[in-house]
């Protein structure tokens, strides 16, 4: 029985490595963001920090979704957009 159990558990080990191992390329590719103008920013993304009573300091685009680096008041704070103003919780 023993030797069952520690087949098991030497089994389960190795999925999970597997898996850590896999993880980690996906967000790489996920945060590709180069600098944009902040005048390039979509509409509905500037007008909805502007409705906030934000400014945005710097723009970021990967192509399809927008980092913002933002204050609002005194505080300073990094927001995700996608194209048509949806915030994204990152």
């Amino acid at each position: 029985m023993k030797k069952v159990v520690f087949a098991i558990a030497i089994a389960l080990s190795g999925i999970t490595s597997f898996a850590a191992v896999s993880t980690p390329m996906a967000i790489v590719a996920v945060q590709d963001y180069a600098e944009i103008k902040v005048s390039e920013v979509p509409a509905a993304i500037a007008d909805k920090v502007k409705a906030a009573g934000g400014t945005i300091d710097k723009a970021y685009s990967n192509g399809t979704d927008y980092k913002l680096d933002v204050t609002i008041g005194d505080a300073k704070s990094t927001l995700y957009f996608a194209a048509d103003g949806t915030q994204i919780t990152k």
